[in-house]
This record gives C-alpha cells, sequence and structure tokens, in this order.
C-alpha cells in the first residue's frame, strides 16, 4: 500500500501472486476492461442506471493518469490537495507546519474543497448524468448529511449518533432525522441548506418524512445518600473494626 500511494509517476512494479510484474495503474486498466466486458454479457450490475457513463469516466480518469492531463486537478481527491499544497508552497509557506496545516483544513467545513465545490472548480459524476433529479441522485454519504444538519442546527442537538441526529425545537419536544438510508441524503442537504433558517428547515424535513419524533429517553435516577445514615453506617463499621482487633489480641 505505501510503495503504492508515493508512486506518483505510477511506473512502480508491483509483484503479483502469479510472479509477474504491473503497475498499479495497468491493474486498473485490468479492471476496467473486466469490468466493461461483463457488462457487455449482461452481468446484474449492467441494470444499474448509468453504469456505462461510471465505466466510461473512470477508463478516461485512468487515461488523464497515463498522460499527467491536467484536467485530474478536477477530479481525483489527492490531485485536488496535492496542488492546493503547491500553491501554499508557491506563495511561500515552505515550512511543514503550513503545508500540515493546509492539508489539515482542505477536508474542513466549508474549507477548501467544499468552496472549490461550489464555484464548479471540482468534476462530480452526478455532473455527467443526464436530467438527475433529487430521487434518482447519486447516494450521499452520511457524514456529509450528518456534517450538514450539525451545522444548521448546532446548540438545538441534543443527540449525534452515526446513525440519526436529534433536534431540540422551540417547545422542547426532540425529533430524530435518520440517516441509514444514503438515497435520501440528497433531499436532506438540499432542505438543509444554509439559506433555511433552523425552524423552518425543521419543519421541512418533518413534512418530508425525514424527522420524527424521537423516543423518549429514560430517565437519570441520581441516589443522594443521607449524611445521618451515612455517618450511622460508618460510626457502626468502626465499633466493629475496634472489637475485632480486641478479639485478635
Amino acid at each position: 500500500m505505501a510503495t503504492v500511494s508515493r508512486d506518483l509517476t505510477f511506473k512502480q512494479p508491483l509483484l503479483l501472486a502469479s510472479g509477474k510484474t504491473m503497475t498499479a495503474l495497468e491493474i486498473q486498466h485490468c479492471l476496467a476492461e473486466a469490468v466493461s466486458e461483463a457488462l457487455d454479457r449482461g452481468c446484474p450490475a449492467s441494470d444499474v442506471p448509468d453504469v456505462h457513463t461510471f465505466v466510461r469516466h473512470w477508463r478516461e480518469t485512468l487515461q488523464h493518469i497515463a498522460t499527467q492531463s491536467p484536467l485530474l486537478v478536477r477530479r481525483l481527491d489527492w490531485c485536488i490537495r496535492r496542488e492546493m499544497i503547491r500553491r501554499v508552497e508557491a506563495n511561500g509557506a515552505s515550512n511543514d507546519s503550513l503545508r500540515s496545516l493546509a492539508d489539515f483544513k482542505y477536508g474542513e467545513f466549508d474549507g477548501p474543497f467544499e468552496r472549490l465545490e461550489r464555484a464548479g472548480a471540482i468534476d462530480r459524476l452526478e455532473d455527467f448524468l443526464p436530467d438527475v433529479s433529487p430521487q434518482q441522485a447519486l447516494p450521499v454519504p452520511r457524514d456529509r448529511a450528518r456534517a450538514q444538519l450539525i451545522r444548521r442546527f448546532g446548540s438545538a442537538l441534543t443527540d449525534v449518533d452515526w446513525h440519526y441526529v436529534v433536534v431540540e425545537d422551540l417547545r422542547g419536544h426532540e425529533w430524530e432525522i435518520a440517516l441509514e438510508d444514503p438515497r435520501s441524503g440528497h433531499a436532506i442537504l438540499q432542505i438543509a441548506s444554509d439559506k433555511c433558517l433552523p425552524s423552518d428547515c425543521l419543519r421541512a424535513l418533518k413534512s418530508q418524512g425525514f424527522a420524527r419524533r424521537a423516543a423518549p429517553r429514560p430517565a437519570l435516577i441520581v441516589v443522594v445518600p443521607n449524611p445521618e445514615q451515612e455517618d450511622e453506617k460508618n460510626g457502626k463499621s468502626s465499633q466493629h473494626a475496634k472489637h475485632s482487633g480486641t478479639a485478635h489480641t
């Protein structure tokens, strides 16, 4: 893995189980060719909408890598990240700490990646699909949907989990927004946009079935000890200890 990730020339030979050697790029070409042949034979994956478009752009990207095309800075995450760090260095930030800081901020909420995406400087698969509707849109990773909900509701959140978030409305009622279905992520992102007030956002999520009343959480029972009972208990314990010591002597 380290050999492949550090080889930016894509010419490092890798030893296969068969004893032959291939580069990582050659392996990707073989995989893309095998997938194309399987689709042409009518494998189950051929029923996936726009699957041929996905494979075509996969193979195009492999060709861009082979020719070191400048279009890679629009398509591959690591190329975009590398280009950002190069620009930071070009502006005089040559020490490791500043490069690490730029690398860290790249994926932050509303960081460089999201700003590039909003500016149309990054190619996304859905950009190449015809007439994509919210119902047909590509699945949105749950961490992205959860991050947008955290940003939108902030302190109104009472619970955040991998599978859901819980929001408290102005009346003190709690609403659970499930994140388990990746197909709902696109609609959630649209509803929870930064242009929408939190109250309006929650109302829209409820009306479209994405938010439901959260189940009551069990009450926290706190047992407060009675100081008098504790003193009496401690007194008996010390008396017992004295009698025990006398018996042994």
